[in-house]
């Protein structure tokens, strides 16, 4: 199906709206300053790309959702993806591509105003940080209860350092044995790190992930986070191929109900509505504006050549759908029975139980610190171990399993940190080039990358993440709705002609969608805040009204340049 999506969709939205040029030079090429713009093979760039969109966001919404039941989980995932969030990946690579890479939050503010662009730049700064505490925090509990994961990432790191040089120092050596060469490293970090486990407290892990991040984000994306991506991109597709052989294998029916209700309780325990918070909870693996930030914050500053765009921006997001596709087979297959034997798991993501309505849910962010690793990797051994591939352990289905979700994680968290520095750094763009004092301490790569990182981990060590964790899928939204409606602005600026509908569709659907989430939610919140009247109460309710503020003036500032066209149209 996905394939039929790439070579169909994928085409005819390549053709009509991607504008490829074959004859001009990409941005990594032009302004190619061996740090951020650098031009990369397009097997490298889609594995780094797809590595740094996918996170545990498509693990842990998909099976958020499933208390609706699998059917409202798999429509999504599927005609989402394709149709609205592979789109408005794609959209938001080649509308950088013409903006010198710069980030979408700059585009916006030319071409819909100054007035959305910093809501798009507050939007997108606080997404990041919310999720450089959210992973943090995870990836913390993680390491802490498994020390051979820890120790996995620190050997993976080194190998990814000796992976660039082969990529980039040895001219001689071709991409093939290279990645050979990649692939062995990564398979020996693996065994190496379960020889050798690394055993550290949560807050030492966090301590170690600031500085981590610091260095990371300011060195030249090739020496460690590009590589890197590229490595655990095979452990990811390892992993892919090996659920979709056992699902295909495993001749298990859902066990877990089609449908369930269309209130059933699930944001902070209140009963949720299908519409319109289902794209809210389903955000990566359908749509997420946060792969718009690495779309064109960080790809398009690596992109070749722009024919190679469908591969990395369309084509990243089909896998990514592929993999939220596995997450409900596997739980919808095997979950049910995991939560009737076992009540609340320990380490899952979410708190599940059965009752007479189908399904409840908790969503907690404490719940995601075991050493099993949640529901998911539960029913994805139990998957595995019923199918034709049952010869393998069951435990170490559940040690390469883990090992890749956390992996995820990091190459997420890494990404993340480093959209943020391009965000400050854009925001303070003319302060930079004035030869103040100011603007030297803003143009070190270093100074940039701790703002981000300083703020994403003390808010995990506060430890109160799932107040804000809440607010994380609304502002995805609202991101994806930014992108969407500048992207439709943008097409109507260069060709003249109003955007192909399958562009502006999917912009007003989930303008509506987005808005009525955010009311919904700011109402809930409020309420609660008003009912305990604790201390930090007011922030997510906050979060939620502010996202509303900027989607409405993301929609008057789009109208109003719409009159200004006319106009100019008309004179």
């Amino acid at each position: 199906m996905y394939a039929v999506f790439y070579f169909c969709y994928g085409l005819i939205l390549e053709k009509k709206v991607g504008g490829v040029s074959t004859a001009g030079r990409t941005p990594a090429q032009r302004l190619y300053d061996g740090f951020d713009y650098v031009p990369t093979r397009k097997q490298v760039l889609f594995g780094h790309h797809f590595a740094s969109i996918v996170g545990i966001a498509p693990i842990v919404g998909p099976a958020l959702a499933l208390c609706w039941g699998w059917i409202p989980a798999l429509a999504w995932v599927w005609l989402g993806n394709a149709c609205i969030g592979a789109v408005h990946d794609y959209l938001a690579l080649m509308v950088s591509l013409r903006y010198d890479g710069k980030s979408i939050q700059y585009v916006a503010s030319d071409i819909l105003g100054k007035r959305t662009g910093r809501c798009a730049y507050a939007a997108a700064f606080c997404l990041v940080v919310i999720l450089i505490g959210a992973l943090s925090a995870f990836l913390g509990r993680t390491f802490h209860h498994n020390p051979a994961i820890a120790s996995t990432f620190i050997w993976t790191t080194l190998s990814a350092v000796f992976l660039g040089v082969f990529l980039y120092r040895i001219k001689r050596m071709n991409l093939f044995l290279a990645t050979l060469l990649g692939i062995l490293m990564l398979l020996g970090s693996i065994w190496l790190g379960i020889l050798f486990p690394v055993s550290a407290s949560c807050h030492t892990w966090l301590v170690v992930f600031f500085f981590y991040l610091i260095v990371v984000s300011a060195l030249p994306v090739h020496t460690i986070l590009q590589p890197r991506d590229y490595l655990n991109s095979f452990l990811l597709c390892a992993g892919l191929l090996v659920g979709f052989l056992a699902a295909a294998t495993s001749f298990t029916d859902m066990t877990i109900p089609a449908f369930t209700q269309f209130s059933p309780p699930l944001v902070h325990g209140k009963p949720t509505p299908l519409w319109p918070l289902l794209p809210v909870i389903i955000t990566s693996g359908a749509l997420s504006g946060f792969h718009s930030l690495v779309s064109a914050g960080i790809s398009s500053k690596q992109l070749s050549k722009e024919s190679e765009g469908l591969l990395v921006g369309y084509g990243g997001m089909l896998v990514e759908g592929f993999l939220a596709t596995i997450v409900v087979v596997s739980i919808g297959g095997f979950g049910h029975h995991i939560i009737k034997n076992a009540g609340d798991i320990a380490g899952a993501a979410l708190s599940l139980s059965s009752g007479e309505g189908g399904l409840s849910c908790a969503f907690t962010l404490e719940g995601m610190n075991s050493a099993g690793l949640g529901l998911f990797i539960e029913s994805y051994t139990r998957m595995v171990a019923s199918s034709l591939l049952g010869f393998i352990p069951s435990a170490f289905v559940k040690l390469i399993a883990g090992l890749w979700v956390a992996s995820l994680a990091m190459t997420t968290m890494d990404t993340a940190n480093r959209i943020g520095r391009y965000c400050i750094e854009e925001v303070t763009q003319a302060r930079r080039k004035a030869s103040s004092r100011t603007g030297h301490i803003l143009s070190n790569r270093f100074t940039t990358s701790l703002i981000p990182a300083t703020l994403g981990i003390s808010f995990a060590l506060w430890g109160r993440m799932e107040i804000l964790w809440s607010a994380f899928g609304a502002a995805s939204l609202c991101i994806a709705v930014f992108v969407l409606f500048t992207a439709t602005r943008y097409f109507r600026q260069r060709s003249g002609s109003p955007a192909p509908p399958l562009v502006s569709i999917p912009a007003w659907l989930m303008w509506i969608t987005a808005t009525a989430a955010l009311l919904w939610c700011s109402v809930l919140t409020v309420m609660e805040a008003l009912a305990r009247m604790t201390p930090g109460g007011w922030i997510a309710p906050g979060i939620f009204i502010l996202l509303l503020i900027m989607n409405l003036v993301v929609l008057t500032d789009y109208v109003l340049a719409g009159k200004g066209e006319t106009a100019v149209t008309e004179q």
